[in-house]
């Protein structure tokens, strides 16, 4: 078996691996070469028909844009608060998933393989395997597994693809090639490029020292961390975009395969029906506050892309914005990401003696620092979590009391008030919403109101201060508003 580099040439490859479902006697495979997925044929298969290279991108790059022709552009996110707090961004993909499936189709996206350690993409047709697909997974997914079963599936039934624009690019052509495009509905994400699966392993098999069960990097209240699970679904550890290795290589624009750089599929002009992505640049005025949260910006690029956008519009907090908007604040939707000047360097060091040496020469032992680092952070952030939840349920009792007499509100909307919201919730304890120094008018998530301090009926109401740290300050605020010390409970973890 030899590199196939007849398919195209290697610096042009995206790993989207249409060469392997276009292939007609399956003689194309998906191998890690190189830090990425690359095209390998078994010459004792192939009957040289040329499908694959007629069909992949990344020989006729020419012809790739001006697919979609764009009519609206939306800032959104989900009126379900869980939903919003638990995505990456505004939970659109989330909420268009569950209805399209709702109507009987399936969904294709990206998830985390724990049996063979690798992101790769996996077809879901029931709502309670969405979470499967939750959260942004930066590593370049293999897609090369689901074009036998898309096939077969789009057969009987509609599905909806989300990923990276190249990939879309290539189930859309696999399709079309079999007639079915009519079945076939896409998302493509915004993207600023592929992130090199070798890195990534290495980088993981070294801090785990045995399987990753889980991964994420955005959503909850580990949001823009790189958590790693252990088999009993245990979090093991928590680095964040600057803290993490591998992250800040990502965020750094350094582990990127070489087309990402020249990609045709960057600007404004999309392949997907619809395109998702974080609406940096957002004059928030126009939306309801968000407790922090993202939002998404959705561009409608066809009428098939605004039928699955409205399945979910009376789900969503929604505002259409200028494109222009968008553009300004997202890179990707004017240009490709530019190439960091020590990109060949550092991965000329990769190649020859991997990502964790390569970093540790260009950074002075910098992986083995940081990641100690981390784990000793996350080793503090277990206890601390585990000690606030142990005091939220020790103070159950007392909130119990005043639940019947007093409206209940949780101060701040920050990772302490989402833990004590679901222990509130199981103990079957309603409560009015959330209080933010920072808010300055009545807003709403779903059903709770995020409000100021100043909207607050004093003599009505009973303040649960629900923080990882002690906040002096905001006791003496309430004080200072006229709140009596048996109307605030205070719930700290140090």
């Amino acid at each position: 078996m030899e590199i196939m580099s007849e398919i195209c040439d290697s610096n042009n490859c995206y790993g989207c691996a249409l060469c392997v479902g276009i292939c007609p006697v399956k003689a194309v495979s998906m191998v890690l070469e190189h830090g990425f997925w690359h095209p390998r044929i078994n010459y004792d298969k192939c009957v040289k028909c040329m499908k694959c290279t007629n069909c992949c991108p990344g020989n006729d790059n020419g012809s790739i844009r001006r697919l979609g022709l764009i009519h609206h552009c939306f800032a959104t996110y989900s009126k379900d608060d869980k939903m919003h707090f638990n995505s990456a961004s505004g939970g659109l993909c989330s909420e268009i998933s569950r209805q399209f499936i709702k109507r009987g189709g399936f969904v294709a996206g990206s998830w985390f393989n724990p049996d063979k350690q690798i992101v790769e993409h996996t077809i879901v047709d029931n709502i309670n395997d969405l979470d499967l697909l939750k959260g942004s997974k930066y590593v370049q997914s293999n897609i090369e597994t689901i074009y036998t079963e898309l096939s077969l599936r789009l057969k009987q039934q509609e599905g909806l693809f989300i990923g990276m624009p190249c990939q879309v690019m290539a189930i859309k052509r696999y399709s079309s090639e079999l007639r079915l495009e009519g079945k076939l509905y896409t998302i493509d994400l915004i993207c600023h490029g592929g992130a090199s699966p070798e890195c990534f392993k290495e980088h993981t098999n070294m801090i785990m020292q045995g399987p990753t069960y889980k991964i994420s990097f955005r959503g909850g209240v580990n949001d823009c961390y790189l958590c790693l699970y252990d088999a009993n679904n245990t979090l093991t550890y928590r680095g964040s975009m600057f803290s993490d290795p591998y992250f800040n290589c990502f965020m750094e624009h350094t582990i990127f395969r070489p087309q990402c750089y020249e990609c045709v599929y960057a600007g404004a002009e999309r392949v997907g029906d619809l395109t998702i992505g974080d609406f940096w640049g957002l004059d928030k005025s126009y939306l309801p506050r968000t407790g922090g949260n993202g939002i998404n910006v959705v561009i409608i690029n066809n009428h098939r892309g605004n039928n699955i956008f409205n399945y979910a519009l009376g789900l969503l907090n929604t505002v259409e914005r200028p494109l222009t908007e968008a553009i300004a604040g997202n890179d990707t939707l004017r240009k490709p990401t530019k190439k960091p000047l020590e990109y060949d360097d550092f991965w000329a060091k990769i190649e020859s003696e991997g990502f964790i040496k390569a970093l540790d020469y260009y950074s002075n032992n910098e992986w083995d620092n940081r990641v100690k680092q981390c784990i000793k952070e996350t080793r503090e952030y277990k206890v601390s979590e585990n000690i606030f939840k142990i005091t939220c349920n020790i103070k159950i009792y007392t909130i119990k009391k005043f639940s019947d007499k007093k409206k209940i509100w949780i101060y701040s909307a920050g990772k302490g008030a989402r833990i004590l919201s679901d222990i509130l919730e199981e103990n079957n304890i309603k409560f009015m919403g959330y209080i933010d120094k920072n808010w300055k008018n009545i807003d709403k998530i779903q059903d709770k109101r995020v409000i100021s301090i100043n909207h607050i009926d004093v003599k009505e109401s009973y303040v649960i201060v629900a923080l990882m740290r002690y906040a002096p300050d905001i006791i003496e605020e309430l004080k200072d508003k006229g709140f009596e010390n048996e109307q605030i409970c205070t719930i700290v973890s140090e």
